[in-house]
């Protein structure tokens, strides 16, 4: 049976794309320049298991600027 596979991009704003963070994050506190990661870290597969089921999380965005 073939496998048949759907791929879904959408649009994520900067600071809601958790795994970008979390690498982030993690680069700030590397002693190394350049790293290559043969897997993932575990804090970010932990996310893909989340965005893989469609866990959602709140993001609050102002709606407006005030004086």
């Amino acid at each position: 049976m073939a496998l048949m596979f759907w791929l879904l991009i959408q649009h994520c704003y900067r600071k809601a794309n958790k795994c970008a963070d979390a690498l982030a994050r993690r680069g700030a506190i590397m002693d190394q320049n350049f790293t290559i990661f043969m897997d993932p870290p575990f804090d970010v597969v932990f996310l893909l298991r989340l965005d893989s089921v469609g866990t959602l999380f709140d993001r609050f965005v102002a709606s407006g600027l005030e004086e």
